[in-house]
């Protein structure tokens, strides 16, 4: 499941990369599912640890 989600995601991030110049709205889409692959293989939120670094 989650390396289907990876690839899923890398192929959305090379495809909107491939389009050239991006607008705000596509590029806080392609921010947001760069930050997706980290948090998928962390299976559940930690308290004690930052999500992002």
């Amino acid at each position: 499941m989650r390396e289907e989600k990876s690839e899923e995601i890398a192929n959305i991030i090379t495809q909107t990369k491939a389009k050239g110049e991006l607008n705000d709205k596509q590029q806080a889409h392609l921010k947001r599912r760069n930050s997706s692959p980290p948090r998928i293989n962390n299976p559940f939120p930690r308290p004690n640890q930052p999500l992002y670094k």
